[in-house]
């Protein structure tokens, strides 16, 4: 009995001659897969994660022999470049599949693991990793002095940051002053992850304070300007 290529259970009949009160004697057998032939992507590839914090969804990849059958018990070994892995080696289930749980680097962007089972082509996967929520915002190199009434010389700039200092940038920022308008008072990021904004001074002589805020959390920063 040639076995067909599909694993599973398989049955046949054997009849003594063609007499109708002699009884068919059923046989049935088992086919398994063969040795290790394809390593497949499954679940988890391109997708968004969070930098620093485990992916929602496994990475998973699927063994199979050359008539596509899942091969059960094959090893399979994943590694990574940025973050960790809960576990490196795993061995396929009965449908031939192996997941694999990762926590992405601290570092916004692509990052990319790569999956091997024995000596078949390896498999890559790719996900995205994303600023985590606001953390800090900052000023940067704002200025320290100006004339009463008058736009400062330069722009107000700050920079969004999640607690790896990524750059974040999908969340507003709201600006007020002791004294003094803003153009805008409130900003969403630039694609560089910055803000800017023009700061016309108020008419008081003496110290006037900004305040930046990012819009539904508790991150905020002062800088002081001396108005003349």
């Amino acid at each position: 009995w040639l076995l067909a290529r599909r694993s599973g259970m398989q049955r046949a009949r054997v009849r003594v001659g063609n007499g109708r009160n002699v009884p068919v004697a059923p046989v049935i057998a088992t086919a398994v897969a063969g040795a290790p032939a394809m390593l497949l992507g499954g679940d988890g590839n391109a997708q968004k994660g969070i930098a620093g914090e485990a992916l929602k969804k496994p990475i998973t990849v699927e063994v199979r022999d050359d008539a596509g059958n899942a091969v059960k018990g094959a090893r399979v070994t994943a590694s990574v470049l940025a973050g960790a892995l809960a576990d490196s080696i795993r061995i396929t289930d009965s449908l031939g599949v192996a997941s694999f749980r990762w926590t992405l680097g601290s570092r916004a962007g692509r990052q990319q693991m790569v999956v091997k089972s024995g000596s078949l082509p390896p498999l890559t996967a790719t996900v995205q990793a994303s600023a985590g929520s606001p953390a800090n915002i900052e000023f940067v190199s704002p200025p320290t002095s100006g004339t009463a009434g008058k736009p400062l010389s330069r722009p107000i700039r700050l920079l969004i940051t999640d607690i790896h200092g990524n750059r974040v940038t999908d969340r507003q920022v709201t600006l007020s002053a002791t004294s003094g308008s803003f153009s805008p008072a409130r900003a969403m990021p630039a694609p560089d992850g910055s803000v800017t904004a023009k700061w016309r001074l108020g008419s008081k002589r003496g110290v006037q304070v900004l305040t930046a805020e990012v819009r539904g959390t508790a991150v905020r920063a002062k800088t002081e300007v001396t108005v003349r």
